[in-house]
């Protein structure tokens, strides 16, 4: 399960490059921003009621967090004390410049897997958003724009490359895909 969780993670960094190179013209580059961030953390099964499906786990700063483990986790009562919880986050966005204005678009897809019956408890879910969105701010100071959805929502996003800001205009668009991967699962302690 752990290599299905790390291949999850690395596959879903790779699905926002070619996104950026696949409509870039051969003459002139299209300015474009790539950015992302990564979070794991990791939990020992310190206690299991398995009627009341409540889990007591020691965090990494040594805390006990009680949690109820809801019904669609699957082969709870292959959990036992000592194994570990791991879960990984993982989101990414690349964002392309279109100058000028044009009709927002917004498309979402999700997908998911999860354990199969008898394994330890494990499941991943990713979701992408492809979208086109109108630049309303751009604060160069604080290297950030304001982009307004297809459906009305407005996202602050920091654009670190100040060449690639210097090029936004409030009336511009950005086309981009966001993406987002949770991977979680339950493993059994390493032998010592």
């Amino acid at each position: 399960m752990q290599k299905f969780i790390v291949a999850a993670l690395l596959a879903a960094g790779l699905i926002t490059t070619p996104a950026m190179a696949a409509d870039a013209p051969a003459a002139k580059a299209t300015p474009a921003y790539i950015a992302g961030s990564a979070i794991r953390t990791d939990a020992e099964v310190m206690s299991i009621d398995l009627p009341s499906r409540k889990v007591g786990l020691k965090l990494e700063d040594g805390t006990i967090a009680q949690v109820v483990v809801g019904k669609e986790v699957r082969n709870l009562a292959q959990v036992k004390v000592g194994d570990h919880v791991v879960a990984e986050y993982a989101r990414a966005v690349s964002l392309k410049l279109k100058k000028g204005p044009g009709l927002r678009v917004t498309e979402e897809m999700a997908d998911g897997a999860r354990a199969a019956p008898g394994e330890k408890p494990a499941a991943i879910v990713g979701s992408e958003t492809h979208f086109v969105a109108d630049v309303i701010t751009v604060n160069t100071k604080a290297k950030k724009i304001s982009i307004k959805g297809a459906k009305g929502n407005v996202y602050e996003l920091k654009i670190k490359d100040a060449d690639l800001l210097s090029q936004i205009k409030v009336g511009d668009q950005v086309e981009g895909t966001y993406l987002q991967v949770l991977a979680i699962g339950v493993m059994a302690p390493t032998a010592k």
